[in-house]
């Protein structure tokens, strides 16, 4: 499906490189160290993930062999809540959230077409048509073998690129960035209901080379998931969000996209979420109904409420780079609630700088929306309002304008403590809180 809406966030995602701010065939003296860190940032991201976590990049990548981006997220829900989710979707017992939630023909899932160069990223793809970072620069580069005929270097390539890469310690004396393409592996886990399964990043596919990589599809795909099951379980918010944003991450660990591509891959997903939340008919009939089958089906299997799970159980971790520290970042570990925090609001930006001078942040028409479940209580405007003050500071390479959805820091919206004072206004919000919470005063 297809909206106006739709295509104003994909819009904004590639506004400032659309028009030509970024790249016009080549960089753009504005471009250039933002593109130049958007390499550093891409290799760096491909060479130094752990083997644990190419393997989790690799399951991701296979989201149509499993049948759902929304399995490989599971783990984002815990260990006790995520295993009753994964045990009721491999078991149909979910059938309003697999209607929900499935990337084929699920109501949010498919709402964005993200698949095989779906018309909701078209527009920005064929404006933009970036070169993936596995592509190489160089066109005298030999043919990889057991590539497609149509990906020689001679005829795809990233040449356009090559004043800003030569000389970088990330790229080869031609150009080419040090990508190293992962291997295929064979997943005998049958985690995700499937007794084996052949995971390969398909690097020498037509359709892999060909296509431009601004912005990500799967990222949009992860995010829709995790985004969704924040809003129907927003007590968990800051872990499935977080396990979304490693979902993104993982194209980059691949060497398919760069932190760019998934940087707009949120953005498309925040607006199309969005704008189901905002339309009053699919919020009654579709989204608070799939809650509730959730909540109580959750209640069935383990006799406890989602937030008493959250307490007791071990919640979503990860240590995608064994401890390294990025390139002017940290080292996105996440252990608790807090460093989920942290790493989400790392990867809202990558640490890019902006390019240009952006005007004062507003909150988008419609996000408001995304918080119903958190603060029931609160009223639009006061939703608004958390919104504003748990939005990043720092504005990001693809803020674009005022309104826009580049800054909004959902996990940190979803899980603060809210002070609302004697006159409706919000007063304070406290971000680290690691639980939504309503103080009147």
């Amino acid at each position: 499906m297809t909206t106006g809406e739709n295509i104003v966030a994909q819009t904004e995602a590639a506004a400032n490189i659309i028009s030509g701010q970024l790249f016009q065939g080549h960089a753009t003296a504005i471009g250039r160290d933002v593109l130049r860190k958007n390499d550093e940032l891409a290799v760096w991201i491909n060479n130094h993930a752990t083997a644990a976590e190419q393997t989790r990049a690799l399951q991701a990548a296979q989201e149509d062999a499993w049948d759902d981006a929304s399995m490989t997220e599971y783990d984002g829900l815990g260990q006790e809540l995520g295993k009753v989710y994964l045990a009721g979707r491999l078991k149909n017992e979910l059938p309003l959230n697999a209607k929900l939630l499935n990337i084929d023909d699920g109501l949010d899932g498919a709402f964005l077409d993200t698949g095989d160069y779906g018309k909701d990223l078209t527009l920005a793809k064929d404006t933009y048509f970036y070169p993936r970072p596995f592509v190489p620069t160089d066109a005298n580069t030999a043919p990889t073998a057991g590539d497609a005929p149509a990906c020689n270097p001679a005829n795809i390539n990233a040449r356009d690129l090559a004043s800003f890469r030569k000389g970088e310690p990330w790229a080869t004396a031609t150009g080419n960035l040090k990508i190293k393409r992962l291997a295929t592996q064979d997943d005998t886990s049958g985690e995700f209901g499937k007794p084996s399964i052949k995971l390969d990043a398909e690097y020498g596919d037509w359709d892999m080379c060909s296509e431009p990589s601004f912005p990500s599809g799967h990222t949009a795909d992860a995010y829709n998931v995790g985004i969704t099951l924040a809003t129907l379980l927003p007590e968990v918010a800051p872990y499935i969000l977080a396990r979304a944003s490693e979902s993104g991450n993982a194209r980059v660990v691949l060497g398919v996209h760069y932190p760019l591509d998934v940087i707009g891959g949120r953005i498309i997903a925040e607006a199309g979420i969005a704008y189901r939340w905002s339309d009053p008919e699919f919020r009654k009939t579709v989204l608070l109904p799939a809650r509730q089958e959730l909540l109580s089906y959750i209640q069935e299997k383990t006799g406890k409420t989602v937030a008493q799970l959250v307490a007791e159980q071990k919640n979503y971790t990860n240590n995608p780079y064994g401890g390294e520290k990025m390139p002017g970042g940290s080292d996105q570990t996440v252990s608790d609630c807090a460093s989920a925090l942290r790493v989400y609001k790392e990867r809202l930006t990558y640490g890019i700088p902006a390019a240009t001078k952006t005007a004062k942040f507003e909150v988008p028409a419609g996000a408001e929306n995304l918080l119903l479940t958190t603060y029931p209580s609160l009223t639009d405007k006061q939703r608004r309002a958390v919104l504003a003050m748990t939005a990043s500071t720092t504005a990001g390479p693809l803020d674009s304008h005022a309104a826009g959805w580049a800054r909004l820091d959902l996990a940190a919206a979803m899980s603060a403590a809210v002070t609302v004072g004697s006159n409706g206004q919000v007063t304070k919000v406290d971000a680290t809180a690691c639980q939504a919470s309503v103080k009147r005063s």
